[in-house]
């Protein structure tokens, strides 16, 4: 299995978010809005991240390559498709402080690139929805607000009497459009009347819960049992209205409110970034996908179940003729998994010019030696022509350049001090699918 190689343009795995490419786009978009591109630098198709489930961010790549094992290739190349996914909770979990970051990049002068320019990217991608309903970057505090120009606040009496004095003690911003709309009457008024209501009850249901509290342990012991009152209903008017709780049909109007006309300024939450910045994140998640490190990252090879490759007949270790067959499946769970059967083929002899030889000997391989020198067992190359000196080594093996020594032994390495540059990449050389299909042998 260790020898078993699949060629996918190893650039599957090389590609970065961060890299110049030039990408084409191939067709018209889907249904969806997805579109296919062409990447010229990888040869592949491609898909940006989008959100095919609900729980992942899902990224296609699809190109073809060979199949190989024991070192030859198979005559046919297989259509495959790599699938990489990602956690889309935990993108977005991460896609507040991304984007904070972003807009905080976004007010610099400098140049912004690398990493960087990721987060700009992200914060782009969010900035037309947060802006749209209302909220701006402050540089000073380093928070998304939100200013309004008028204020409905919870009011209370506090101080003693004679010298009691209303104080606000929780505020929500109003916009002057939804005051707009409740004068105009009609179903404008009625729409901005419902709004108003629902955030008065918002901002009223956790204040009563303590009020409740302390209103039992200012009154005493015969008063009444205020923490058995619950929050009833709340009326909105051109004051700013009340709310009544309720016990037992026995109906109280304990909290006030107070318009004003008075600019207020509201700090934008994780939560309320996630409502607004959502639907744009899901419809290009790739910058957040990559500024949060493709959390929960997985990735998995797919091909078309049935799909049958064969290798060209080649000459063994052993020395026999012999031919490779890749048969691909799926799993119980749909993932993709290959058989590869080994027939012998004594029909055909070793030395065959139809028959290719791993170690470089002679046959159709385009891999194989066709500079005339012997193979590594002795026999002529593609061409057919011994070495240059037109016969082998005495064991058959060729000298380090490839071809024998004028006494028939290997001759020494011409260059002793190669040019570190030449050295032979750092990467291994065996094939993924040796970790996707671990339980195929030779």
């Amino acid at each position: 299995m260790k020898n078993l190689i699949f060629i996918l343009f190893f650039l599957f795995f090389s590609s970065s978010a961060f890299s110049a490419v030039t990408r084409f786009p191939v067709g018209k978009p889907a249904t969806n809005g997805h579109q296919t591109y062409w990447n010229m630098n990888t040869g592949t198709f491609e898909h940006d991240w989008d959100m095919d489930q609900r729980d992942r961010y899902i990224n296609r790549n699809m190109g073809s390559g060979p199949v190989s094992n024991k070192g030859v290739n198979s005559i046919s190349n297989v259509n495959a498709s790599v699938v990489k996914s990602v956690s889309r909770p935990a993108t977005l979990a991460k896609s507040f402080g991304i984007a904070k970051a972003g807009a905080r990049l976004a007010t610099r002068a400098a140049p912004i690139v690398g990493n960087a320019l990721l987060l700009k990217d992200a914060y782009d991608i969010v900035k037309s929805a947060l802006e749209s309903d209302g909220w701006q970057y402050d540089e000073a505090s380093d928070e998304f607000l939100k200013y309004w120009d008028n204020t409905n606040c919870i009011t209370e009496l506090q101080g003693v009497y004679p010298n009691e004095k209303r104080v606000d003690v929780a505020c929500y911003g109003v916009d002057s459009s939804t005051i707009r709309s409740y004068k105009i009457g009609g179903k404008d008024m009625s729409d901005a009347k419902y709004l108003m209501e629902a955030r008065m009850e918002a901002l009223a249901r956790p204040y009563w819960a303590e009020r409740a509290k302390v209103l039992v342990e200012t009154s005493g012991s015969g008063s009444l049992q205020w923490t058995k009152y619950i929050l009833n209903k709340c009326n909105f008017d051109l004051n700013g209205g009340s709310c009544t709780v309720i016990r037992d049909g026995d109906v109280r109007t304990t909290i006030r409110f107070s318009l004003r006309n008075k600019t207020l300024s509201t700090v934008l939450t994780s939560d309320e970034f996630l409502q607004i910045a959502t639907p744009s994140i899901d419809a290009k998640p790739t910058s957040f996908v990559e500024a949060a490190d493709r959390p929960n990252y997985s990735e998995n090879v797919e091909i078309a179940s049935g799909t049958v490759l064969q290798t060209a007949p080649f000459t063994d270790s052993d020395g026999k003729v012999k031919q490779l067959t890749f048969n691909f499946g799926r799993d119980s769970s749909g993932a993709t998994t290959v058989t590869v059967t080994e027939t012998p083929r004594p029909d055909l002899n070793p030395d065959s010019p139809s028959v290719s030889n791993p170690g470089g000997s002679t046959g159709s391989n385009p891999d194989s030696n066709t500079g005339g020198q012997p193979g590594s067992d002795g026999s002529p190359g593609s061409d057919g022509s011994p070495g240059s000196d037109g016969s082998p080594g005495s064991d058959g093996s060729p000298g380090s350049d490839g071809s024998p020594g004028s006494d028939g032994q290997p001759k020494p390495n011409p260059n002793p001090n190669p040019d570190p540059d030449d050295k032979p990449d750092d990467k291994p050389q065996h094939g993924f699918l040796c970790s996707l299909f671990p339980d195929i042998h030779n």
